[in-house]
């Protein structure tokens, strides 16, 4: 499957409803959240051709945050081959819509996300409940960056989001650089909450390994 094609789909599908996501930013983290709109995406734009299971892992095992599947018959799981495997990391510069606080720590998820992406057991053949696709062999990342901020500053956000991505490039394994990009949803979106604006930013990456 060519994930980058649903890729951008689901930035499209994102920039329809900026304004919920950007207000959604504002009173919590969203990596569930956006996971499984991802999902739906996925399941939507290819007509049902491929769905997406969740958190799956035996004990023991990798929970994975998003396993893509392909099948021909749902209530025979040998017929059902998992054919991505992704996992998802939610970076943000703030708690909520609390800007006086300091930046939230980078480093540390990016280093979780490094040992989640890797290559798979070329031995392994199965991954939880389901078989895995003999064509899957890694993976691969998905970056949601949140940005919040009490101030239109331009100059502020853009040196956040390229910390990021020095982050990544210094922590992320087995990928070039080059592949370590955050592509825009919406930016400096205005949301009014008692009485005060927040704007607020949001870029994500698929971040394939080589």
């Amino acid at each position: 499957m060519n994930m980058e094609l649903y890729f951008k789909g689901f930035i499209k599908m994102l920039k329809k409803y900026e304004e919920k996501i950007a207000y959604l930013q504002l009173i919590g983290k969203q990596e569930d959240y956006l996971v499984k709109e991802f999902c739906y995406c996925l399941f939507e734009t290819s007509n049902g051709e491929y769905f997406a299971i969740t958190d799956m892992g035996d004990r023991g095992e990798q929970k994975i945050d998003i396993c893509v599947v392909k099948g021909d018959d749902l209530d025979n799981l040998n017929t059902l081959r998992i054919i991505e495997l992704i996992e998802a990391k939610y970076f943000r510069n703030k708690h909520e819509f609390r800007t006086h606080l300091p930046d939230d720590d980078i480093g540390t998820a990016m280093k979780k996300l490094n040992e989640q992406m890797h290559f798979i057991d070329k031995n392994k053949d199965k991954h939880g409940w389901l078989q895995l696709s003999p064509d899957l062999h890694k993976i691969n990342g998905l970056a949601f960056v949140s940005y919040v901020s009490s101030e239109a500053n331009k100059e502020k956000k853009e040196k956040y989001f390229k910390k990021v991505l020095k982050e990544a490039k210094e922590k992320i394994n087995n990928i070039n650089d080059e592949k370590l990009v955050l592509e825009d949803v919406f930016d400096g979106i205005e949301i009014q909450l008692a009485n005060k604006t927040r704007y607020v930013s949001l870029r994500v990456g698929l971040w394939v390994l080589n």
